[in-house]
C-alpha cells in the first residue's frame, strides 16, 4: 500500500458524525487496494480497525450498489483477520515503539484493540510496563474494563504518578455529558489516594481554574470523591488566588451595567456598547405612579423580571451560554450551570431592585410596606383571599436582622398558599404544627396543567436540528448571510433542498417525515408555523405557561401531548424557576448553590466589619426571590379566574 498523509487515514467516530462522508470516498480505495500477504504497519492495521466499523455499521454512500456493499462486507472478515494477527505476534518492544509513532486520534483505539484482542495477556505485566513508559494519557487506559481489573495496582501507581491525574478523577465523578465515555478506576485507589492526588493537585503550579472550582463544590458521596473540609478550603484560597491574577490583567475581558433614573423620553430603554449596558429609566414615570400595584407592576413591565407569559426572565437558559462557555462549565455534575449571561441578568436586576428600592424611601414608601400590601389586602380585595399574613422586618433592624427575619416568611407565605390551593382557605393553626421544610417543587397551582415541557429523544433531535447553533442545516453555501441557526435562515431566505450536500439530505427528510418541514419544488417550507414557534419557545426558554397561549396554540399543545412530545405538569413555579430559586436559597439540589437560606438559619453567615455591606445585598436578593414569588401567585390567581372560575377580574 502506497503512503497517504496521515490527515487522510480513516478515522470512525460516530455512524451520525459528519466526518463521515469525507471518510468513506477513500474507504473503498483502501479495500479495494488491500493484500493479506503484505507487511502493514501498526498505523494501517489500526486504519483497517476504523474501517472495520464503518462496514459494521453499514455506513456506505448513497452511490454505491448492492455489489460494491457485498464486496465491503466480505472483505471486512480479511480485514479483522489481519488485525487479528498482527496483535497476536507483536512483541513488548514492537508495541511500545509502534504506539510511540501513533497520531493522537489513534491512540484511543490501540487501547480498544489491544484489549479486544487479549494481546497483553500474553504480552503479561511487561508489555503494559514498556507501553506506560510512554506516558499514554490515562484517560484511554481506563476506557479497558479487563486490562484495569487484571492490572489494578500497576494502574492505581500510574494515576498516582502524576498530580495532573487529579484532573482526570474530579471530571469522572463530577460532570455529565451524552457523549460522556465511561471508565473504570482500579479497586485498590483508595479515597485517601484521591484526596492527596487531589491536595497535591491544588499545590501545583498550574492547576485548572474550572478543575478547581469543581473541587469546591464537591458533595461527598459513597464510590465517589469525599473530601475533607481543609482540603475544599485549601482548593477555595487556590481559586481565588487564580481568579485574582486573572482579573487583575489588562486584556482580561470585563463587563458591567449602568443605571440611570433621570428625566427621559421613554420610560425605559437599553444600550449596549462593548461590555457595558445601559438602562436608562424616566423617573417622571414612578414618581408620577406610586400606587402600590403600579410599583409592582413595574417589576414586570419596566425591569422585565418576568416576560408576558410571567416566566421568570432571570433564569439560567442554555441556550444563552456559549459553546466554550458549556465546554467550560456546563457539564458540571449537580451545579447550576451559567455563564455571562445569567451573571449580568443577575447583577443587573439587584442593581435595579437597589437603586429602585432608594427611590421609593426617599418618597417615603417601603417596598416591605407594599409586599405586606398584596397579601394582607390585594388579596382580599381582588381575589377574596382571607387571613393571608406576613411579617416584614423592621425599618430599624440590622440587614443581618432583616435577612434572617425575611426567610422565614418567603417559606410562610407559600405555605399558606399551598393551604389556599388544598382548602381554599388558610388555617393558621395547621400551619403552625407544619413544620417540615417546603421543597420548591411543592408549591402548588390552582391550575391544572400550568406549564408545557419538551419530553423525549425525538423532540430534542427536532429541536436540535431546527434552533442549535451547532447544526450544518444552518449553513448553505450560497448565502452570505450567517445565520444562527436553521431556523433562522429558513425564516429569512428561499432555501432549496439541492441547496445541501447528500450527507445532510437525511436530517431534511428526518424533519419532513415527522411534519416538521415540507418540500414544494425543491422549496423548504414550514408545514405550520404556530408548531414551529411552540418548539422554539420551549427550546429556548424550557417551558412555556400554557394558559397564556392563545387557544390555536393550546390546540398544537394538546396534539403534540398525545404524540408524547411535550408533557403538562402544575406547580407554582416552572422547573428553570425553581432551579434558580435553589441555587439562590439552598443546596438541594445543586453542589454551587449561594445556600442563602442555611448561611442564616445556620449562623455561618459573613461576619466581621465589612459584613454589613454582604448583609444588604443579600437582603436585596431575599426582596428581589419575595417580589417573584408575589409575580407568580398573582399570575396563578389570574389565570385561575380568567379561565377556570369564568369571572371578570374587578
Amino acid at each position: 500500500m502506497g503512503k497517504r498523509n496521515r490527515r487522510e487515514r480513516v478515522k470512525f467516530y460516530s455512524a451520525t458524525d459528519l466526518s463521515c462522508g469525507s471518510y468513506l470516498k477513500r474507504l473503498l480505495d483502501v479495500v479495494r487496494s488491500f493484500d493479506a500477504n503484505n507487511n502493514y504497519s501498526i498505523v494501517d492495521v489500526i486504519e483497517f480497525y476504523n474501517i472495520s466499523r464503518f462496514i459494521d455499521n453499514r455506513v456506505f454512500l448513497k452511490v454505491w450498489n448492492e455489489d460494491t456493499k457485498t464486496f465491503l462486507e466480505s472483505s471486512v472478515i480479511l480485514l479483522k483477520r489481519k488485525i487479528g494477527k498482527f496483535f497476536s505476534t507483536i512483541t513488548s518492544v514492537e508495541l511500545a515503539s509502534s504506539y510511540a509513532i501513533l497520531d493522537y486520534y489513534y491512540k484511543e483505539d490501540f487501547w480498544v484493540i489491544l484489549e479486544k484482542y487479549k494481546t497483553l495477556d500474553r504480552l503479561g505485566e511487561d508489555g503494559l510496563i514498556a507501553l506506560l513508559e510512554n506516558n499514554p494519557p490515562i484517560r484511554y487506559i481506563l476506557r479497558c474494563k479487563n486490562i484495569v481489573r487484571k492490572y489494578d495496582s500497576l494502574i492505581r501507581d500510574f494515576i498516582l504518578k502524576e498530580e495532573s491525574n487529579a484532573e482526570l478523577l474530579v471530571t469522572h465523578f463530577e460532570t455529565h455529558s451524552d457523549n460522556k465515555i465511561e471508565i473504570f478506576l482500579p479497586a485498590s485507589l483508595s479515597n485517601m489516594d484521591k484526596e492527596e492526588l487531589i491536595k497535591r493537585y491544588i499545590s501545583s503550579k498550574k492547576p485548572n481554574l474550572n478543575t478547581l472550582r469543581l473541587i469546591n463544590n464537591i458533595m461527598s458521596k459513597k464510590d465517589a470523591i469525599t473530601l475533607s473540609d481543609k482540603t475544599k478550603y485549601l482548593s477555595i484560597k487556590r481559586t481565588e488566588e487564580i481568579e485574582r491574577e486573572i482579573f487583575s490583567k489588562e486584556n482580561s475581558a470585563r463587563f458591567g451595567c449602568k443605571l440611570y433614573f433621570c428625566e427621559h423620553d421613554e420610560y425605559a430603554t437599553i444600550n449596549i456598547d462593548g461590555n457595558t449596558t445601559t438602562f436608562t429609566y424616566d423617573i417622571r414615570w414612578i414618581k408620577e405612579n406610586l400606587d402600590f400595584n403600579t410599583l409592582l407592576n413595574n417589576f414586570i413591565y419596566l425591569f422585565e423580571y418576568t416576560d408576558l407569559q410571567m416566566r421568570v426572565t432571570l433564569v439560567s437558559l442554555p441556550d444563552e451560554m456559549g459553546i466554550m462557555e458549556k465546554m467550560i462549565t456546563g457539564n458540571a455534575k449537580n451545579s447550576y450551570n451559567f455563564g455571562m449571561v445569567f451573571r449580568m441578568k443577575d447583577m443587573t436586576s439587584t442593581t435595579q431592585l437597589k437603586a429602585y428600592r432608594d427611590i421609593l424611601n426617599e418618597e417615603k414608601i417601603h417596598l416591605e410596606d407594599i409586599m405586606s400590601w398584596f397579601f394582607e389586602k390585594y388579596l382580599l380585595d381582588e381575589f377574596n383571599i382571607e387571613d393571608f399574613r406576613l411579617t416584614m422586618p423592621s425599618e430599624n433592624s440590622t440587614y443581618l436582622e432583616k435577612c434572617r427575619a425575611i426567610l422565614p416568611e418567603i417559606e410562610s407565605v407559600l405555605k399558606q398558599y399551598n393551604l389556599f390551593v388544598e382548602d381554599t382557605t388558610i388555617d393558621h393553626n395547621l400551619l403552625q404544627i407544619t413544620s417540615e421544610h417546603l421543597l420548591l417543587k411543592n408549591c402548588k397551582s390552582l391550575l391544572e396543567n400550568k406549564y408545557v415541557y419538551a419530553t423525549g429523544q425525538l423532540i430534542n433531535d427536532i429541536s436540535f436540528l431546527l434552533f442549535s447553533d451547532q447544526c450544518m442545516l444552518a449553513h448553505v453555501d450560497r448565502i452570505d448571510v450567517s445565520y444562527h441557526n436553521f431556523y433562522e435562515l429558513i425564516n429569512n431566505n428561499k432555501i432549496l433542498l439541492s441547496d445541501y450536500p447528500e450527507y445532510e439530505q437525511p436530517n431534511l427528510e428526518y424533519l419532513r417525515k415527522n411534519n416538521i418541514v415540507k418540500i414544494v419544488d425543491d422549496c423548504i417550507a414550514w408545514v405550520n408555523n404556530d408548531s414551529v414557534w411552540i418548539l422554539k419557545e420551549l427550546y429556548y426558554m424550557q417551558c412555556i405557561s400554557y394558559w397564556r397561549l392563545p387557544k390555536r396554540l393550546r390546540k398544537i399543545v394538546e396534539d403534540l401531548v398525545i404524540k408524547d412530545l411535550v408533557v403538562f405538569e402544575s406547580s407554582l413555579f416552572s422547573k428553570p424557576e425553581q432551579d434558580y430559586l435553589n441555587y439562590h436559597l439552598n443546596k438541594s439540589t445543586f453542589n454551587n448553590s449561594l445556600d442563602l437560606r442555611n448561611k442564616y438559619s445556620h449562623g455561618t453567615q459573613p461576619s466581621g466589619l465589612v459584613a454589613e455591606e454582604e448583609h444588604l445585598m443579600h437582603y436585596i436578593v431575599f426582596l428581589k426571590i419575595m417580589i417573584l414569588v408575589i409575580i407568580k401567585i398573582n399570575d396563578d390567581l389570574c389565570l385561575f379566574d380568567e379561565n377556570v372560575k369564568n369571572r371578570v377580574k374587578i
